[in-house]
């Protein structure tokens, strides 16, 4: 008896779990709570990173074109 009560157990929470991941996925909260703000944080980054990256291209251009000139 005690063995069909722990099957009966392990079978319904198994049931409600994969219920439960199912809904979810419908209505889309599988993602992490700050998942939009780390993206938009790490899209503002690499922008940030690449200005800085022209902005040194322009100064060691314009250092070029000063030697040059001398």
């Amino acid at each position: 008896m005690w063995y069909f009560m722990k099957f009966s157990a392990r079978k319904t929470y198994s049931v409600c779990c994969t219920a439960g991941d199912k809904i979810a996925w419908f209505f889309g909260i599988t993602k992490p709570k700050y998942h939009a703000e780390i993206q938009h944080y790490e899209r503002m980054n690499a922008e940030e990173q690449k200005a800085w990256r022209e902005a040194f291209q322009d100064i060691e251009h314009t250092n070029h074109i000063l030697d040059s000139i001398r």
